[in-house]
């Protein structure tokens, strides 16, 4: 899946914009879990990316967005147990799937 990313591109602008520049590569991205399945765009963000870590960097870009729906559910899992533990009903509402499916406040 990282052949979506225009590898060159990052490398260059940040080497031009060192300071100012967020290196973010967005690709469309499906997220299928067995609770959770909805498209939407991914922000992988990469710095200090030079040609000599360009293969690592592939590498673990790559391991990254196959393993992704298992990251995903398992970080969803330990934020939901997290705040059943430490937190009100309120926080676990803003903080479990129905966040994620919450439109964005226009």
């Amino acid at each position: 899946m990282h052949n979506l990313i225009d590898w060159d591109h990052l490398i260059n602008f940040q080497e031009d914009n060192e300071d100012d520049w967020q290196p973010k590569a967005t690709i469309p991205f499906f997220l299928d879990t067995p609770y959770l399945k909805r498209e939407f765009p991914l922000d992988i963000v990469v710095w200090n990316l030079t040609e000599d870590t360009l293969d690592i960097t592939k590498k673990v870009v790559e391991y990254v967005l196959s393993n992704f729906n298992k990251l995903f559910e398992t970080a969803w899992t330990g934020l939901y147990y997290f705040c059943c533990a430490y937190m009100d009903d309120e926080v676990i509402n803003n903080h479990s799937l129905t966040e994620f499916y919450q439109d964005p406040v226009a």
